[in-house]
């Protein structure tokens, strides 16, 4: 096991003030488990314990190495107040959507917080005058500091969670904790085939539990699904998107798709016009009388998987 000691080399205060909105420059120490310096933040920049830097704060924006040029920009850092009930978020440049939500000392995976708190992966805690850094849903400590009632800098917590959420892996653990939450993750991925119901099998589409594809051509269009991740598996991460049980979205770019499953509907958000609803094995398009787009499910197919094909993303 893995512990972490972020040390802030501030006065020691017996009464816990904690403020993460500052901009003040504070010196903070992590060390291992053996107590061996491991990482430090010094005037804004995050240093190995073989002194390279290996991020930067300038503003509100994370870069990596040492420097403060565009294509070097990490996050975007939109936190309010860490501590707060207003969510904050760590968002890529040019991107549309959150990567990290923070949370009442807490950072999620994803840009929402999942039931259950779910995609939890990193909470700061106070222990008599110490700061901690728990593990997702566990009470195993990864973490922790000497707590003082200077305010401490957000982009000073945001270059640490970045530290240590490679140095535990933190990306993929907290997608088994998803897994152990989701319904549709704990259970069998399952199989079977969706076509139009009135256009014959041209555009029938095969699922086999792992990967779909269509039945009688060959082509670009196969896709992958872990439970949280579809993947094109000809274009890799050009086409990637992301399940939470609810929204299904892309991952990169700007693109701004993003759709919906509210248990009977899918929809895609912010456009009224594509909205399906599911009858039985029968999914129709809703507000047209149009009977040409209509699909039918044999089998057990994962609902971001039927997306994929009603929504025209898999071709």
């Amino acid at each position: 096991m893995k512990y972490f000691l972020l040390l802030l080399s501030l006065v020691l205060s017996p009464i816990f003030a904690l403020n993460l909105y500052a901009e003040d420059v504070r010196d903070l120490l992590i060390y291992n488990s053996d107590k061996e310096l491991i990482a430090y933040i010094k005037d804004n920049k995050l240093h190995s314990s073989e002194n390279k830097i290996l991020y930067n704060a300038v503003g509100k924006i994370i870069f990596t190495g040492d420097n403060d040029r565009r294509r070097n920009m990490k996050w975007m850092v939109q936190i309010p107040n860490f501590t707060g009930s207003r969510s904050g978020k760590l968002t890529r440049p040019n991107s549309s959507g959150a990567d990290y939500t923070t949370h009442r000392s807490g950072f999620f995976y994803g840009d929402r917080i999942m039931e259950f708190n779910a995609n939890l992966m990193l909470r700061l805690i106070q222990e008599e005058d110490s700061l901690w850094f728990k593990k997702g849903l566990s009470e195993e400590k990864i973490g922790f500091g000497i707590s003082s009632a200077e305010e401490i800098p957000v982009t000073h917590l945001v270059m640490a969670f970045q530290f240590i959420k490679d140095y535990e892996v933190l990306d993929a653990f907290v997608k088994g904790q998803i897994a152990e939450w989701k319904p549709e993750a704990k259970s069998s991925m399952g199989s079977g085939t969706i076509r139009p119901l009135w256009e014959g099998a041209r555009d029938e589409f095969i699922w086999d539990g792992q990967v779909l594809k269509k039945r009688w051509s060959a082509g670009d269009q196969e896709w992958t699904f872990d439970g949280t991740i579809l993947r094109n598996t000809w274009t890799g991460s050009e086409d990637e998107y992301e399940w939470d049980g609810n929204i299904l979205k892309k991952r990169w770019g700007m693109s701004g798709e993003e759709y919906e499953w509210d248990g009977r509907t899918m929809r895609r958000r912010f456009d009224s016009r594509y909205q399906y609803s599911k009858s039985g094995n029968v999914i129709r398009r809703d507000f047209t009388s149009a009977d040409r787009d209509e699909w039918e499910i044999q089998g057990d197919i994962p609902i971001p998987v039927i997306m994929l094909v009603i929504f025209r993303i898999a071709k």
